[in-house]
C-alpha cells in the first residue's frame, strides 16, 4: 500500500502537542507506543476504547489514532468513520492529519478528485514538512486529474515547506520534473485497479507472499515508496479497468487484500 504519511504526521502531531503517552490504566495498552511500534491491533483496540469512553480525556487524539491504525491494517472503511468528524476539529495538527489521511485514502481508491480536495485542505492546516508532503501528493492526485498546472502550484508550496528536509525535497524534485516532461502530454489514461494482499519492507517477505498466490494468477511484487521515503514491496494480483472486477478478486483473495488504483503496472 502507500501507506504513506502516516507515521510520520502522527509522530510529529505527538511531539507538536507535547504528549508522547496517552492516558492508560493498570493493564491497558498506552495506544500512541503502540502505534508508535507498529503494533497496530493493539493501538486500535485500546484507542477506539478511549475515543469511545463518556467523559474520557483526549477523545480526539485517540479518535485520531484509532483512524490510522485502521488505515495502517488495511481497513479503509473504520478509518474514514474515525477521521471523518476529526476533519472539523479546532485543533489544527489533529483536524490536518486526519485530512491527510483520510484523503492518501482517497488516492489509493483512485478518487483522485476527493484526494486532492482533502489533501490541500489538509497542507494549511499542518505545518512544516507535514504540510509540504501533504501538498505533493496533492500534486500528484491533480497530475492523475490532468489537471497540470495546479499540480506544479501544488509542487512549488511543497518545495516552499519542505525546509531541511532533503529527502523530502528530492521526492519533490522528482515530480516537477516529470511533471515539466509531460506538460505538454495527454491527459493520463483510465485508472487501473490492482489487489493488495500486503506490504512489506523485506522484499524476501513480499515473495514468499506473491508464492503463496501463485493459484490466483500471476502476483507480482511492486516497489513502492512510503511517505518518509522509505522503500516497500507490494504484493499486488490481477489489474482491471473496472474497480469491480477488482472487487470480485479481492473477495477471493480474502478479507485483508484491498483494492488500490495501480499506476504504472
Amino acid at each position: 500500500m502507500r501507506t504513506r504519511m502516516v507515521l510520520s504526521l502522527l509522530a510529529a502531531l505527538l511531539a507538536q502537542i507535547g504528549c508522547q503517552s496517552s492516558p492508560t490504566t493498570k493493564g491497558k495498552t498506552d495506544y500512541s507506543q503502540a502505534f508508535a511500534q507498529g503494533r497496530y491491533a493493539e493501538a486500535y483496540e485500546e484507542s477506539t476504547r478511549v475515543a469511545g469512553s463518556p467523559g474520557a480525556t483526549g477523545k480526539a487524539r485517540a479518535a485520531l489514532v484509532a483512524g490510522l491504525s485502521a488505515q495502517a491494517l488495511g481497513r479503509p472503511d473504520d478509518a474514514d468513520r474515525w477521521l471523518c468528524p476529526l476533519t472539523v476539529e479546532p485543533n489544527r495538527e489533529i483536524a490536518g492529519t486526519a485530512g491527510a489521511a483520510l484523503g492518501l485514502i482517497e488516492q489509493e481508491r483512485g478518487r483522485h478528485a476527493q484526494a486532492s480536495t482533502l489533501l490541500l485542505g489538509a497542507a494549511e492546516k499542518l505545518e512544516g514538512a507535514e504540510s509540504a508532503r501533504a501538498y505533493m501528493y496533492a500534486g500528484d492526485s491533480l497530475a492523475k486529474q490532468g489537471r497540470i498546472a495546479e499540480s506544479r502550484s501544488a509542487y512549488q508550496q511543497a518545495t516552499a515547506r519542505a525546509g531541511s528536509d532533503r529527502a523530502l525535497k528530492t521526492m519533490i524534485a522528482d515530480r516537477q520534473t516529470a511533471s515539466t516532461a509531460t506538460r505538454n502530454t495527454a491527459s493520463p489514461g483510465p485508472v487501473k485497479y490492482a489487489v493488495q494482499t500486503g506490504a512489506f519492507t523485506s522484499r524476501d517477505n513480499a515473495v514468499s507472499q506473491a508464492r503463496a498466490l501463485a493459484s490466483r494468477g500471476s502476483p507480482r511484487v511492486v516497489e513502492i515508496t512510503d511517505a518518509k521515503g522509505r522503500r516497500l514491496y507490494a504484493v499486488r494480483v490481477g489489474l482491471f479497468t473496472s474497480r469491480q472486477d477488482a472487487e470480485s478478486l479481492r473477495a477471493r483473495v480474502g478479507s485483508t487484500a484491498r483494492v488500490v488504483a495501480a499506476y504504472g503496472e
